[in-house]
């Protein structure tokens, strides 16, 4: 069996992309993590020294731990080089919220066979591209762009589709029951 704690029970997580934009996917993820996470959270962006209070960090390399997950939201065409330096770096598991994949036809297409290698050279696991991101209510992990929080309970969600996480969201909420994970 695979071990998913790294997904599930993460002690620090890195967010690549991490942007003082309030309209950017990174911004709202690191907001997320900021208001809740208990864990460590680090901020890469190449362009930045601080992000939203926080050290950012130019690259995963630089991050001064070892991190348990990282949260990928950048353009897809930098996606590939990235997961490979997390791969480097040691990192094992990261989520790719970014999109621009297999649903851009053969541009996207090649640059998920070259993250696929990656995770493969690596021994990395991936939850993406395209990934609604992680909810753990529970843990208060919030690493999505959603803006709702779920109400912590002891069901799971999983779903290929974000629009589906995104009513499972909703459904939580109108109805007070429980998730566990998204």
């Amino acid at each position: 069996m695979v071990n998913l704690d790294g997904f599930f029970k993460p002690q620090a997580i890195a967010v690549i992309g991490a942007s003082q934009r309030v309209d950017s996917i990174g911004n709202r993820i690191l907001r997320n993590l900021i208001g809740a996470y208990q864990g460590k959270i680090f901020a890469v962006n190449a362009f930045r020294q601080t992000v939203l209070g926080l050290t950012a960090y130019p690259s995963i390399d630089r991050v001064p731990i070892k991190v348990d997950l990282v949260i990928i939201a950048t353009p897809a065409h930098t996606v590939p080089q990235i997961v490979e330096e997390c791969g480097k770096a040691g990192v094992l598991n990261a989520v790719i919220v970014s999109a621009g994949f297999g649903e851009c036809g053969t541009t996207g297409q090649e640059l998920s066979r070259r993250i696929f290698e990656c995770k493969k050279a690596f021994g990395m696991r991936i939850i993406g591209p395209n990934s609604f991101g992680i909810i753990r209510p529970n843990s208060n992990i919030y690493a999505t762009f959603a803006e709702k929080k779920a109400v912590p309970g002891k069901i799971a969600f999983i779903s290929q589709s974000g629009a589906f996480c995104g009513s499972a969201l909703d459904w939580s909420l109108e109805t007070q029951v429980g998730l566990s994970a998204v």
